[in-house]
């Protein structure tokens, strides 16, 4: 009864990580005259324990437990006579005993294995010019997958046996819309209670979620002096894999490797890849005194692609004993469209002044966003639900567009002054 009372005994060592993170460095006077410097560099570095990965393995951990209510007599009210079909779920998984089998034996840590390689040389006096090539990788990524707990199996890729016997792929085209193309993806389909398990996730090191990284880096830097500075970097960089690399994927229990539907069109660009990223700094000493400084920043924009939730037809669920509901897919490659680019220049203005014994007085103009950069959120996705009369391409159906699409919903962007004093002794 997963609204009655139960008692939880300790469970001790819940996860136990011992890692190697090994550090390596080297630094070589290519030429040997103190000018040029050739520089690489291997680090693992290992992840820390979060709360987020073990607390919600407690049986007791706050859930909750879906069905599907069909307004039998159309009046919007949930009453007796209507259709109330609970979402298939294990609730075992609220037995201390059993909630255990949530987390795989023998996890280990996630690691992030960086190599670097770069050349510095010093061009003229104060003034040097650096080279870098990153490259980085996510491994052993936790996250929660399906798995069978009666037969020891897991079914959420679709390489997997188990997969294949409990996941039925259905193909459909979803209508453009606009200058947004008609789109053909196949999609899976679980199979009812019992001829696939009820659907227990399991905590483990997903072999099958890559998240990989690397850029080029062009760095230079002129130190202050004869009254100027100047630098910045220019990066030119790829974040790819099938697991994207915000804070909502990266505590083991969000949707990435679910099932099989989240490895469609789920490799490609990642939501934090930003191809292109400059930036520049630099300050200018003129007379009396006053300095002039700016700081301007450049990055590409972010990618997205188009998703849907499509459910299958009755008439093809009762044929393939399939269980009917709405599947989430992307209908595109990840990574498949990208935002707006974002720029933005700052500069600052400054004078002080000596007070004699009293101390100093400073004063100061900023102005942020010279350069009047703007942008709104719109809604870009176009379809919320697709419905198709029967499987296979090019079918008709029940479209559902999406509410935000081409929805304005924020303004951002400001230029923005401000003139400061400072007293100091």
């Amino acid at each position: 009864n997963p609204y009655g009372d139960a008692t939880s005994e300790e469970w001790k060592d819940i996860i136990v990580w011992n890692e190697f993170s090994p550090r390596f460095g080297l630094t070589y006077d290519l030429f040997g005259d103190g000018k040029t410097a050739l520089k690489l560099s291997f680090n693992r570095y290992t992840e820390y324990l979060m709360l987020q990965y073990f607390s919600t393995l407690h049986p007791f951990y706050p859930r909750s437990f879906a069905f599907n209510w069909t307004d039998t007599n159309n009046d919007n009210y949930p009453n007796i006579g209507d259709t109330f079909v609970v979402r298939p779920t294990d609730y075992r998984v609220m037995d201390p005993e059993f909630s255990k089998k949530k987390l795989a034996p023998g996890t280990k840590s996630p690691v992030m294995d960086e190599f670097t390689a770069g050349i510095w040389h010093e061009l003229f006096k104060n003034f040097s010019l650096g080279f870098n090539f990153i490259y980085k990788e996510k491994k052993n990524i936790l996250e929660d997958v399906l798995y069978a707990p009666d037969t020891d199996e897991y079914w959420y890729h679709i390489d997997q046996a188990a997969a294949q016997k409990y996941w039925v792929p259905f193909t459909t085209t979803i209508p453009g819309t606009d200058n947004y193309p008609a789109e053909t993806v196949t999609f899976y389909v679980r199979k009812n209670y019992p001829a696939a398990p009820e659907v227990f996730y399991r905590l483990n090191n997903v072999p099958e979620l890559e998240r990989k990284y690397w850029a080029f880096e062009l760095i230079f830097n002129k130190r202050m002096s004869d009254g100027w500075q100047f630098g910045g970097s220019v990066v030119y960089c790829k974040a790819y894999g099938n697991i994207g690399s915000w804070y909502d994927q990266s505590w083991g229990w969000s949707g990435a490797g679910d099932n099989p539907n989240a490895f469609v069109n789920a490799y490609g660009r990642v939501n934090t890849d930003r191809p292109l990223q400059i930036k520049l700094f630099g300050t200018v000493q003129m007379p009396y005194r006053i300095f002039l400084s700016g700081f301007y920043q450049y990055q590409d924009g972010s990618p997205w692609e188009r998703y849907v939730s499509i459910r299958p037809p009755t008439a093809w669920c009762t044929a393939n004993n399939a269980y009917r509901d709405f599947y989430g897919v992307p209908i595109e490659k990840s990574g498949a469209r990208r935002g707006r680019a974002w720029n933005e220049l700052g500069i600052r203005l400054e004078k002080e002044f000596a007070l004699g014994n009293f101390g100093r007085l400073g004063a100061y103009i900023d102005v942020d966003n010279l350069l009047g950069w703007s942008g709104v959120g719109v809604g870009l996705d176009d379809v919320y639900r697709w419905e198709p009369v029967a499987e296979g391409a090019n079918q008709t159906g029940i479209k559902t567009p999406e509410t935000s699409y081409k929805v304005l919903s924020s303004v951002s962007g400001t230029r923005e002054a401000k003139v400061s004093l400072r007293f100091s002794f």
